[in-house]
């Protein structure tokens, strides 16, 4: 029985140093060659051998994303320029010399407050003229009314004949009439002495004067004394396509977009950074541009800190409507073909690919808005192009990609599976040679 024991213990001995010695040989041996080695002497079976080889040769896995239906809000992201909510230029109504300027250029203002004073001297001297002139006038008017009225005594006796009266009658109606306009010029120069208190027609900013003291000034100039811009809050104008716009209707129309009955819009400025406030559509125009072919929206967005100025170009984001049930592909799995259509590679249940063309209608991030083409439960391929020719039904090397297509994800490479095979065959070889001296 001890021979016996010997004789299997000297064998294992011999049968180890045979495999340790063809190791050094085989040593540059790719890992099936030294897979089957290792089962020509009985470390492993077959079937393992097999399994292992696949797996280590498989590589990557190929990355396959799972589309769904989900509620997608549609943007568009599209110029727009930066209006003030409310301007008014400051222009006088009386020619005259200015005397005094009463604000501090480029800081706010009140209505009604004044602004210039225009020299009065002229006008009030106009007041004084007008005045007298109705005095005369109303002097005028009542001789005329005497008159008449010791007429009217003697209409009905000889003394006085009918054409008399008549002129006399109308004598004192053109003195009343004069009376009329002697007043109405009385109050025009009172008027054109108010005028010369060039007063703030609206509350805003004011820009700068473009006349100092001392400078005549005339109904006729063109250039405006200042301007007040009221900038909280202020208007944004957006031109967009009439097409878009058709787009957007039929959309709506046919149920495929809901839109609420405000429609909301971000801010992008022009170094990049979000907006901290939102805005509203509160207005689109009636009419299509015949010369740009563009329809423009005008937005209303709250300034407190009066970060937006008239003038300043702005990207606006706009929120369309909401689409309920969107198909987004990874644009990763998009590939265009010659003819430059999109087409994405779906990887069926029984784990064949198929080649699809789709049409997508528009970017959100790193996904692509598709209409046409494929459907929720369908998997489309992300990553591991190189490795179909290893997928099949018994060969289901298949990865789902979930949450951010782009992220990078951990990979094992060949070389690393290869070691780890070995390393399991290792550790068996180990335990073997364990259950050996131990029967010994």
């Amino acid at each position: 029985m001890r021979s016996k024991s010997k004789s299997h213990t000297l064998k294992s001995i011999f049968l180890m140093t045979s495999v340790l010695g063809m190791s050094f040989v085989l040593s540059g041996c790719d890992s099936k060659t030294w897979c089957q080695i290792k089962a020509a002497v009985g470390i492993v079976n077959q079937e393992q051998c097999t399994a292992a080889v696949i797996k280590a040769n498989a590589g990557p896995e190929v990355g396959v994303f799972t589309l769904k239906a989900q509620p997608f809000t549609l943007k568009s992201e599209l110029p727009g320029r930066v209006l003030a909510y409310r301007t008014a230029e400051i222009r006088p109504q009386v020619s005259g010399v200015l005397l005094t300027r009463h604000f501090v250029e480029g800081t706010d203002v009140e209505p009604g407050v004044s602004l210039y004073q225009i020299d009065p001297a002229p006008f009030e001297s106009a007041v004084r003229s007008a005045e007298g002139n109705l005095i005369a006038a109303k002097a005028s008017a009542d001789i005329a009314n005497i008159t008449v009225n010791r007429f009217q005594s003697l209409l009905g006796t000889n003394a006085l004949s009918r054409q008399d009266f008549d002129n006399a009658l109308a004598t004192k109606r053109q003195a009343d009439a004069a009376v009329k306009q002697a007043e109405a010029s009385l109050e025009n120069a009172k008027i054109n002495l108010e005028y010369t208190k060039v007063n703030a027609p609206i509350g805003g900013r004011i820009g700068r004067s473009n006349f100092t003291e001392g400078a005549l000034v005339s109904t006729t100039q063109t250039t405006p004394l200042a301007t007040i811009n009221q900038l909280n809050p202020v208007y944004i104008d957006i031109p967009q396509s009439s097409r878009e716009y058709q787009y957007l209707r039929n959309k709506i129309i046919t149920g495929n977009l809901s839109a609420e009955d405000k429609t909301v819009v971000q801010l992008k400025l022009e170094n990049g950074e979000m907006y901290n406030e939102s805005g509203i559509i509160s207005f689109s125009d009636i009419a299509v541009n015949p010369s740009t072919g563009s329809i423009t929206l005008r937005a209303e967005f709250p300034n407190p800190n009066l970060t937006l100025l008239p003038g300043m170009f702005v990207n606006t984001v706009i929120e369309e409507g909401v689409i309920k049930d969107a198909i987004l592909i990874p644009q990763q799995a998009v590939q265009r073909t010659p003819t430059g259509q999109a087409a994405v590679i779906v990887v069926t249940p029984e784990n064949t690919i198929e080649n699809r063309i789709v049409t997508v209608d528009r970017a959100d991030g790193n996904m692509w808005l598709s209409t046409d083409g494929v459907k929720a439960g369908e998997r489309v391929l992300v990553s591991g192009l190189a490795r179909l020719q290893f997928l099949s039904p018994d060969n289901p090397f298949v990865s789902p990609v979930e949450e951010d297509p782009n992220a990078p994800k951990p990979t094992s490479a060949p070389d690393a599976k290869k070691a780890d095979v070995e390393q399991s065959d290792s550790k068996k070889d180990d335990n073997e040679q364990s259950s050996e001296n131990k029967s010994e």
